[in-house]
């Protein structure tokens, strides 16, 4: 049996989740290269894997979706919001670490919005160009 092409396996190990070792079974049961491959396949698709499963998340709307990750990419593409993919993954900048941040999302380890950071004060009083000192 063949190995299905796939941008993420590379020696035996996805890339899509965290470089561990994939058995053909996995590899040929995974919807990622099949949801890569589609004509409507979006650049913010994130696809990845955790524990042993596929996910499929949108750069674009992960913050305020009900569903944040969906195992069918279906329900993500197409969309309004839709531009096309990079011919190769390794171009999409910072996927990798997005990827990774979806994952510590998913597991609890991270808040899913980004925190409020007040806004920058100066403690220094405010000068006028007319007033002294």
């Amino acid at each position: 049996m063949l190995w299905p092409p796939c941008p993420y396996r590379k020696d035996g190990r996805c890339g899509a989740e965290e470089d561990r070792p994939v058995t053909l079974e996995d590899c040929q049961a995974c919807p990622i290269p099949e949801a890569l491959a589609h004509p409507q396949a979006c650049l913010y698709l994130v696809p990845f894997r955790m524990e042993g499963k596929a996910l499929f998340a949108c750069r674009f709307t992960f913050t305020w979706a009900q569903e944040p990750a969906v195992a069918d990419w279906r329900r993500l593409c197409p969309c309004p919001y839709w531009f096309p993919r990079a011919p190769e993954e390794a171009w999409i900048r910072d996927l990798r670490s997005l990827q990774d941040r979806y994952r510590r999302v998913l597991k609890g380890e991270e808040p899913r919005y980004p925190p409020l950071v007040p806004p920058k004060t100066d403690s220094r009083r405010r000068r006028w160009p007319w007033s002294k000192g």
